[in-house]
């Protein structure tokens, strides 16, 4: 009988220790696996949680003229003229480049005058007549900035 009780408390401590060897090897493959995650699916889980942020905004409408064509949207006020003209309406020609103004890659015509569209929030050209590298060819002849590209 007192076989039995021994065996019992030792095999006790025995699971015990286990449990703890266990616990302790979870931990530090958990650990280990979040210091070793890439920082590319660090930042992707940071941005379907700006996504979730971004759909909270309400959306404003914004009626304006590109390329010679009306277009009546629905913006978010944060949105930039640049990601509105690639995302929205298609129009890939303007460049993202270096998103502060400095590469000029994302030029267009706001009523004739040059701006960076990177730095211009949508909301701002609301009735304005916006023209991008598609609309400055007339039909079928290309613009010379056209020709360049």
């Amino acid at each position: 009988m007192e076989d039995k009780k021994a065996y019992t408390e030792a095999a006790s401590d025995s699971d015990t220790q286990d449990n703890s060897r266990r616990n302790f090897l979870k931990q530090s493959t958990l650990l280990t696996a979040i210091a070793l995650t890439p920082g590319t699916a660090v930042k992707a889980a940071e941005l379907r949680v700006d996504e979730k942020i971004a759909s909270a905004f309400e959306k404003m409408p914004l009626k304006m003229e590109v390329n010679g064509v009306t277009h009546s949207l629905s913006v978010e006020p944060r949105a930039t003229l640049l990601d509105i003209l690639r995302e929205q309406l298609d129009l890939t020609g303007t460049k993202k480049g270096c998103d502060h103004g400095q590469c000029g890659a994302c030029t267009v015509h706001l009523d004739g005058q040059r701006i960076n569209s990177c730095l211009t929030l949508g909301i701002m050209t609301s009735g304005k007549k916006v023209t991008t590298i598609e609309g400055l060819a007339k039909g079928e002849e290309l613009h010379p900035m056209q020709e360049a590209f």
